[in-house]
């Protein structure tokens, strides 16, 4: 899944959020774009409607533990090759911090 901010428009050179499927066993992780930097997070919780690996509704958190991440989706339309579109909001919490972004973006294989 790959997510961007709704203000960014349809489909932007870059990306906020990325969040993969495990290539094998340990292998989870999901990476957001904090201050210019890609920080690395790992899902600690997924639940909603399943769709290409991805969950609508799932929470994560920074290697370092100091960032919390919550993503809550919804499922648009399906794209043109295996894909769906998404809108919702990424919730980033940090040292007390509650931060909410509109995002959209879109999820496949």
């Amino acid at each position: 899944m790959t997510l961007w901010k709704q203000t960014d428009g349809p489909r932007p050179p870059g990306y906020l959020f990325y969040n993969r499927m495990a290539q094998k066993a340990g292998d989870e992780f999901a990476m957001m774009k904090i201050n210019g930097r890609f920080v690395r997070f790992r899902r600690t919780a997924a639940t909603g409607q399943e769709f290409y690996g991805q969950r609508t509704y799932q929470t994560f958190v920074s290697q370092d533990e100091a960032t919390q991440l919550q993503v809550d989706v919804k499922l648009g339309k399906p794209g043109e090759i295996e894909s769906i579109s998404t809108t919702g909001t990424l919730q980033v919490q940090q040292q007390g911090e509650t931060l909410k972004i509109p995002v959209r973006g879109d999820a496949g294989c």
